[in-house]
């Protein structure tokens, strides 16, 4: 039996959205030029793991597709040379940006924090777009200092969750090792033009010959859930397990439910 989250498993996705006539475009394209006809953006936060981001660009580039990756600033995670590689194979990458959370509310030093990350970031790649990182454990949601910056005046076309809203995009994000579990999704969220959970990677590709069939599809792909070994992907699928817990929790502490 074939195992989800694994490359193996990315890659039959990958070639059924190519027979299934999707294309596959960067956000900046998507942002630019708003395309017709079905696509998808696949877009991929490094959250951690920039090598398995590294591994999920070549197979991307070998199947001749483009994606889009956005990079915290964090130790371990800003690999310059991973990022410069994975702009080289004609990839999209951007700022996944926590500053708000990062500063603890301070929304001044946040502001000075994200700009001088994006041209941090412009010494290695362009950068045209940038994301939030949900902060799950911070009080503070990182979307708000969006609303405290100008994005045009420092060149930023758009971030994707108010694309996904702008252009009607069906939204699909494998928070938690689970694709739309609104049960562990603290922040990752946006209003789309499907509510539908599905279980596993295998049910969206069934669903690409179903409801999700000439559609205009982003799928939020964390790079760091998906392995090639045995291995890392049980040590990944048992602590993926434990965090859902404790974000179940979370969330209903948040709530008051």
């Amino acid at each position: 039996m074939m195992r989800d989250f694994t490359l193996d498993t990315y890659k039959l996705l990958i070639g059924k959205l190519k027979n299934s006539v999707f294309e596959f475009y960067t956000l900046t394209h998507v942002c630019k030029n708003k395309p017709e006809g079905s696509y998808v953006v696949f877009r991929h936060d490094v959250d951690r793991k920039p090598e398995n981001a590294l591994r999920m660009a070549k197979l991307e580039h070998e199947a001749g597709i483009v994606a889009t990756y956005y990079f915290r600033i964090k130790n371990r995670v800003f690999d310059r040379e991973c990022i410069r590689e994975i702009s080289d194979m004609g990839h999209e990458v951007g700022y996944h940006f926590e500053d708000l959370s990062s500063l603890h509310g301070n929304m001044d030093e946040a502001v000075k924090s994200f700009r001088d990350h994006v041209e941090e970031f412009r010494k290695i790649v362009p950068v045209h777009t940038v994301s939030m990182h949900g902060s799950p454990l911070s009080r503070y949601d990182n979307g708000e200092l969006i609303r405290k910056i100008d994005l045009e005046e420092l060149g930023i076309v758009c971030e994707p969750y108010s694309v996904v809203e702008d252009l009607n995009l069906i939204y699909l994000t494998d928070v938690g090792r689970k694709w739309n579990n609104s049960n562990i999704n603290l922040r990752d969220k946006v209003n789309s033009k499907i509510d539908k959970k599905y279980r596993s990677t295998f049910d969206i590709i069934d669903a690409l010959q179903k409801e999700l069939n000439g559609k205009k599809l982003m799928l939020n792909i964390h790079p760091e859930r998906w392995e090639e070994d045995l291995v890392p992907w049980l040590r990944n699928a048992v602590w993926q397990k434990m965090k859902n817990s404790g974000k179940y929790v979370l969330i209903r502490m948040r709530h008051g439910n």
